[in-house]
């Protein structure tokens, strides 16, 4: 009984690297409750925030694809930007926030799911500091533009 209760309450993250060099994304650093890698990005002078999945170590079809997205993470960018304006040309529930969408900034790129290696969730910093705005991207298709307050 005492061996089951002692698994129950032991870190799953003790033999993990707490840090990973990655020859393209740099020094990730395993999160402070184990549940992704953290590193970032650069963009012109702002830094976008990685995350990434995986057990044990970042899983390595997710660093590919922070990697596919980095390599030009400006163009990524544009692409998002592209998106969030006909989102909020096409979804009348959006147009009252037109003018905070047009302020988003991409600040955090998520690469959380083993089991979708080609999905990205994209967290936008913005002008309301208690409104977390996000959507996906999967397969290079974006969705799910929403907020949460």
């Amino acid at each position: 009984m005492f061996g089951r209760l002692k698994k129950l309450f032991t870190d799953r993250t003790v033999d993990w690297p707490h840090t990973v060099q990655d020859p393209v994304l740099g020094e990730l650093r395993l999160s402070e409750d184990g549940s992704w890698w953290e590193g970032g990005a650069l963009l012109g002078d702002r830094t976008i925030e990685l995350k990434v999945g995986g057990e044990g170590q970042p899983d390595g079809a997710l660093l590919e694809h922070a990697r596919r997205i980095t390599a030009d993470l400006a163009g990524f960018e544009e692409r998002v930007a592209r998106f969030l304006a006909r989102e909020v040309e096409q979804e009348r529930h959006l147009r009252p926030y037109a003018e905070e969408i047009r302020h988003l900034r991409m600040n955090e790129l998520c690469f959380f799911w083993p089991e979708r290696p080609n999905a990205v969730m994209v967290c936008f910093a913005g002008p309301d500091p208690y409104r977390l705005w996000r959507c996906e991207c999967a397969d290079g298709s974006f969705y799910g533009f929403a907020f949460d307050d």
